[in-house]
């Protein structure tokens, strides 16, 4: 239920979409042999929510991690400069994702010594 989407790495991405464009793929026989698997998929690969599954969501929130096509049409710079963004996005998901599960404990706090140095007041936290 807690799942960290944005830091997955695309490798993982990557081989999840060649299993489902794999020809041998049939979500048919999947629903056959697990209905509760084949509700996994169909929400990992977006066709319940209007293709806003979690490979998509992926696209979208990583901009920059690259696909196989994306290796085909971008020249090595550009291949470099997207790693590298990607990274630095990976980097600012896993920091937002601590600070967001670890650093409430000392908001009040810190809304109190701000109080105190009449640097918000109390209407505005």
């Amino acid at each position: 239920m807690n799942f960290e989407l944005e830091t997955i790495p695309h490798q993982r991405f990557k081989n999840v979409s060649k299993i489902i464009e794999s020809p041998t793929f049939s979500l048919e026989r999947i629903k056959q042999l697990s209905p509760c698997l084949y509700n996994l998929l169909m929400w990992v690969i977006g066709i319940l929510i209007n293709n806003l599954g979690v490979i998509e969501f992926h696209k979208v929130i990583r901009k920059y991690s690259l696909s196989s096509y994306d290796h085909d049409i971008l020249n090595e710079n550009e291949i470099n400069f997207s790693s590298e963004m990607d990274n630095i996005m990976l980097l600012y998901y896993k920091l937002l994702r601590y600070a967001n599960t670890f650093c409430k404990n000392y908001e009040k706090s810190a809304q109190q010594i701000m109080i105190s140095m009449n640097i918000i007041s109390d209407k505005n936290k």
